[in-house]
């Protein structure tokens, strides 16, 4: 399964085959393969002997009652922001690398508005111009995130650079900015209006203030360019319930706005917890919008696990990364989860910041994949074109149904729990790791956070 992605993503020119077509990594990787596969050979002949519970698992094609949602590579979204050497230890350039995934957004790239339009009619592409041109290599469309006005536009000023949670004196010079950015970059696919507003750090106006906001670059987006996708302001609801992103979206009803948003922004960051808790946020968040008659689809464009205070900590401690077991188990099951309960969009932050624990290149400067992006490229294959189903949990064991695009059943199975659960295969189906390497299914296999694949023969 490996391999087939290499020579997709070469023939694509994603610029995934600048790491992945190097013969000493296939050979890193096809090491650690068997090595994870003997180790599990092991633990699988222990915890049989120790009498573990065996559970048999139902037959691939059984409905399990949810409602199927279709993939696609664009479902997969990430963040890769120094293409261009931006906030990276050196000024190294990352590689236009994008681990199966078909969307990038750009946030955290040096390339807001307050640094692209220095003055009212006055703009400066040149870092904009540098990243399209090595995120064209790898990515089907790009979603740029809007806000950060610049200092001839606010009152007060802002002293942080590249950021500023100013409100523009005028909307309009939002929209004027929207104009020429989209006129510009046809590449451009979705706008987002703003970062995280229930964060003073971001935002430092009234919800009223966002909803003008709103309403004048949407507008403007339209506009320039018919087919564009309209993002609304996307908040972090994990610590307020979603009660920022409930006023908002009333106030964009009041305002008579709604018909302007194409996708409803969020960021779904759960960390410490883990991924599965991802699920009733979008529930909840979903629930919100419908209520408000909100029915647009659910985009989170941020999410993942970064460092925090260490009074925080519970499931992770702080500290610069994960355990490899444990992040490629979170990225996998963060997506899958979030994709099963409904969210259109899901982006991770980020492939190349330090902030982020789950790392996706395995060195700096950043040349070659870790084993979390290997196997992230492997689940996006797998679900590019596939029905997804809704995760459900039975007897520990963690199931999420699938149907392919060529029309074959499987199952993303995984456990949360710390004791040893072993599963028979429904008979006739395949078993793969999460590198995509065949498991035997002559005996029961042992879950663990890390996910494995269970699916029905090629015809």
């Amino acid at each position: 399964m490996l391999a087939g992605i290499v020579r997709q993503c070469a023939a694509q020119g994603s610029g995934m085959q600048i790491t992945m077509l190097n013969r000493r990594e296939s050979l890193r990787l096809a090491g650690r393969t068997a090595l994870l596969l003997a180790t599990s050979g092991s633990k699988n002949g222990a915890a049989a002997r120790r009498g573990a519970p065996q559970i048999a698992m139902p037959p691939l094609d059984r409905p399990d009652g949810s409602v199927g949602r279709r993939i696609t590579r664009t479902s997969f979204g990430m963040h890769l922001v120094g293409v261009t050497g931006w906030s990276q230890p050196g000024g190294a350039r990352t590689p236009p690398v994008n681990f199966g995934c078909g969307s990038v957004r750009v946030w955290d790239t040096g390339a807001t508005w307050r640094m692209l339009n220095p003055a009212r009619n006055r703009y400066d592409w040149r870092t904009l111009d540098a990243e399209m041109a090595q995120w064209r290599k790898a990515y089907r469309d790009v979603l740029f995130c809007l806000g950060q006005a610049p200092d001839w536009a606010t009152r007060p000023k802002s002293s942080r650079g590249t950021y500023s949670p100013h409100v523009p004196n005028d909307p309009a010079y939002g929209a004027e900015f929207v104009t020429e950015l989209l006129n510009r970059y046809p590449q451009i696919k979705a706008v987002e209006i703003w970062n995280e507003p229930n964060f003073e750090r971001y935002f430092d106006g009234t919800i009223e203030q966002l909803v003008a906001i709103t309403k004048a670059q949407a507008t403007a987006a339209r506009a320039a360019r018919r087919d564009i996708i309209v993002v609304s302001a996307a908040p972090q609801p994990f610590s307020d319930g979603g009660a920022y992103f409930g006023r908002y979206l009333t106030h964009l009803q009041r305002a008579n706005a709604g018909s302007l948003i194409d996708a409803l922004g969020c960021h779904t960051y759960v960390q410490p917890r883990e991924p599965e808790i991802i699920g009733p946020l979008v529930e909840r968040l979903r629930k919100l919008a419908d209520d408000r008659g909100f029915h647009q689809p659910l985009w989170s464009t941020e999410f993942g696990w970064g460092e925090y205070r260490r009074e925080e900590a519970s499931a992770i401690e702080r500290t610069h990364s994960m355990a490899e077991q444990q992040a490629i188990g979170y990225l996998l099951r963060g997506f899958a989860v979030s994709l099963g309960y409904g969210l259109e969009r899901q982006y991770y932050y980020a492939a190349d910041k330090d902030f982020s624990l789950i790392h996706l290149f395995a060195d700096r400067p950043r040349l070659r994949i870790a084993a979390p992006g290997h196997a992230l490229a492997v689940l996006a294959d797998m679900l590019d074109g596939a029905i997804l189903f809704r995760p459900f949990e039975e007897g520990g064991v963690l199931s999420q149904k699938f149907r392919d695009s060529a029309g074959r059943f499987g199952n993303i199975v995984w456990t949360r729990s710390g004791a040893p659960l072993m599963v028979r295969p429904p008979p006739g189906a395949h078993a793969y790791n999460c590198f995509g390497t065949m498991i035997s299914v002559d005996s029961p296999i042992q879950l663990s956070g890390t996910p494995i694949y269970l699916r029905a023969p090629q015809v």
